[in-house]
């Protein structure tokens, strides 16, 4: 964060997303460094295993950096972080076939609920291992 109060923190963001575009590793430290901390707390949250949550955090960081070129202009650095979070965790545990169910309700808290087998039936699964809603509508 720019310490430089007539520096608009719009402004920086662009210029970092800028650096990092360039590939510019110092850029990209700033960016793991301001978010890693945020990042992996929700992500221990979310699976309560510090190895899944590095792995996440890791896998959010590259995505963002691969990414960065797509990043829309007007949603801050930190919500854009956030939501390659979310896009890693439901990628992570889709990959390790851990059922989950991702519940907005208390938005914006970030509340992935994870269930294991004796918790619902296969048939409420839907194909990318979240919970079909329509099937609750069958009961």
């Amino acid at each position: 964060m720019p310490d430089d109060p007539k520096i608009d923190n719009d402004q920086y963001h662009k210029g970092l997303c800028e650096m990092i575009r360039r590939n510019d590793p110092a850029a990209f430290e700033y960016l793991y460094s301001e978010y890693c901390c945020l990042l992996f707390g929700l992500a221990l949250r979310v699976t309560s295993s510090k190895e899944y949550a590095e792995e996440i955090v890791q896998d959010a960081f590259v995505m963002a950096w691969r990414s960065i070129g797509r990043k829309e202009q007007n949603i801050s650095m930190k919500t854009w972080m956030i939501k390659n979070l979310m896009v890693a965790i439901r990628s992570f545990l889709t990959s390790k076939n851990i059922l989950y169910q991702m519940k907005t309700d208390c938005f914006p808290d970030l509340n992935f609920e994870l269930l294991n087998e004796t918790q619902i039936s296969q048939s409420y699964i839907a194909a990318d291992n979240t919970i079909n809603p329509k099937a609750y509508d069958r009961e």
